[in-house]
């Protein structure tokens, strides 16, 4: 089985080789046409069969003791796991680690998820020494855990995820490639185009940049909320959403991304995660139905929602939190291996043409960002570009 499981499952039911390999000659073939997997890649849009099979379906079913690790940049799990957490039950007893990393980065977390174990199944969740049960410290954020780190620093510790405490701040898209809190007031502004061209190297698919300087040292956390405004010359097209930290020497290194096909900007706002922010209900996490596929009039502007994964970052006096817009790259320079081989590749050949974002009165597009009203534990000096686990120079 994947990860030695076989062996595992040999050991705890004493069984031998040739008990276990009868065991593996019964099993019926698998039907790889069949599986759910070729469904999905198959599948345009998604049905009440998939939906059915998703992990966040039945989610709402666990009511055992459930530890849950999250990293941000996971290549494997991708932003599966914040979302479970908030999928299952309150009042089951659960507990979220997150920290910066790709799938590997889970072993520097053992003592606590070992801690946890222990604490429901030897000690049937009595002698809470370590806190475990407490509810105002379930969730524990790590940041800038380090590559093969053999330490972490200290959590930051909250009730829940998004973080209670979050100051959520909307930054608009305003001219020369800046973000600020004021909203545009012009009527009409000239937009930032880019060129779709699928045929492009990567290298050469150039989108629209925005950025925000940082003067004292900010952390954020939590998934950012995209509104985006733009008019295209084609029915549909494909938008790639990248977070970075840059440097002040200009080293951009790449935190997380988000994507939508503008054809499924169909909101789901019953599974939308949303927040009171002055009142109004705000949209912190878009989901989309993914079904009845909407075209786009060419030169009509639309507005579309994109959830940027969730991630926890320190920007450093001096950088800029960067945001770019772009057709998706074949490779994903964003999400890599652990020895930084991009972990995934886009099917993306929508029709050449241009889009044309929108930062006017009547539209404007903004990011929703997750700051933190204070710093987390971390450390000095600051890790050099590259050292943090699953943050990669791009």
């Amino acid at each position: 089985g994947p990860f030695d499981s076989g062996t595992a499952a040999v050991e705890a039911r004493g069984l031998t080789q040739d008990q276990y390999r009868e065991i593996v000659a019964s099993r019926p073939p698998w039907d790889i046409a069949g599986g759910m997997l070729w469904k999905s890649l198959a599948s345009v849009e998604d049905d009440p069969a998939l939906a059915a099979a998703s992990p966040g379906a039945l989610a709402g079913a666990v009511r055992v003791p459930i530890h849950i690790m999250h990293a941000y940049q996971d290549e494997q799990t991708g932003p599966s796991g914040v979302w479970l957490w908030n999928a299952v039950p309150d009042d089951t007893p659960k507990r979220l680690v997150l920290s910066n990393g790709d799938h590997g980065v889970v072993g520097n977390f053992n003592s606590d998820r070992r801690g946890w174990l222990d604490f429901w199944t030897l000690r049937d969740g009595k002698e809470d020494s370590r806190g475990l049960a407490d509810r105002d410290r379930r969730v524990q954020v790590h940041f800038e855990t380090r590559r093969d780190a053999r330490s972490v620093n200290k959590p930051l510790t909250a009730a829940d995820f998004p973080l209670p405490r979050t100051v959520w701040t909307r930054y608009y898209f305003r001219e020369q490639g800046k973000l600020a809190v004021a909203r545009p007031e012009e009527a009409a502004l000239p937009g930032d185009s880019y060129q779709v061209d699928a045929s492009r190297p990567d290298s050469e698919r150039v989108g629209a940049t925005y950025q925000l300087e940082f003067a004292a040292p900010t952390a954020v956390c939590g998934p950012l909320a995209v509104t985006l405004w733009a008019s295209c010359s084609t029915v549909d097209t494909d938008f790639f959403v990248v977070v970075a930290d840059v440097d002040p020497r200009g080293v951009v290194q790449a935190l997380q991304r988000g994507l939508l096909r503008a054809s499924h900007r169909a909101l789901d706002r019953e599974t939308s995660h949303w927040v009171t922010l002055d009142g109004e209900e705000t949209l912190v996490r878009p989901r989309h139905t993914h079904r009845a596929v909407q075209p786009l009039t060419p030169g009509v502007p639309h507005e579309f929602h994109i959830e940027v994964f969730p991630v926890g970052h320190v920007f450093r006096p001096g950088h800029r939190l960067l945001l770019r817009v772009s057709p998706p790259p074949r490779a994903d320079r964003v999400t890599r291996h652990g020895d930084g081989r991009p972990a995934y590749e886009y099917e993306s050949a929508p029709p050449p043409g241009s889009v044309t974002i929108l930062r006017d009165r009547e539209h404007p597009s903004s990011v929703l960002v997750p700051l933190l009203p204070e710093l987390p534990p971390i450390a000095d000096p600051p890790p050099k570009p590259g050292e943090q686990d699953g943050i990669f120079v791009e």
